[in-house]
């Protein structure tokens, strides 16, 4: 696998939408410099830099891009281009991919599940729309098979 070198991309109001790697951005994406330390701060598009965090509470699009991000970065940590990358190795003749990629696509289907029962339950009234980090923190984690 070649090592691809992830960009960091925003909207055009400055919310990060998460880093790729050999995948296209969203059409009206924004290279950035660099990720942000939380993914609540805004980019500052005159000084190029990130601002403070947004106090406002996410929007259903700021938490499918954090957990995008969040899926692709685990995703290449283990190597690959992207989580959509990992997930075509399911069928894989190597079995270390063929096994990564069952586990990140069991993985990814359980966190979009949670995310999206949980998003159901802020639009409906009854939770309050969570931190994007603590939501994050919410989130399944990964059962990574043992190394072979």
């Amino acid at each position: 696998m070649t090592e691809q070198i992830t960009k960091h991309y925003v909207t055009l109001e400055g919310v990060y939408l998460g880093g790729f790697a050999g995948t296209e951005p969203p059409d009206g994406a924004i290279e950035v410099a660099l990720a942000p330390a939380s993914a609540l701060q805004i980019w500052n598009f005159e000084l190029g830099e990130w601002g403070e965090a947004s106090t406002s509470s996410p929007t259903e699009a700021d938490y499918e891009a954090s957990i995008q991000s969040m899926l692709d970065t685990a995703a290449i940590e283990r190597r690959y281009s992207s989580g959509a990358t990992m997930a075509t190795y399911v069928n894989s003749t190597n079995a270390t991919w063929a096994a990564e990629a069952a586990a990140f696509v069991k993985w990814r289907d359980a966190v979009w599940l949670y995310a999206y029962t949980q998003l159901d339950a802020v639009t409906a009234g009854e939770i309050v729309p969570p931190a994007l980090d603590v939501f994050l923190a919410s989130l399944p984690t990964a059962d990574w098979p043992e190394a072979s």
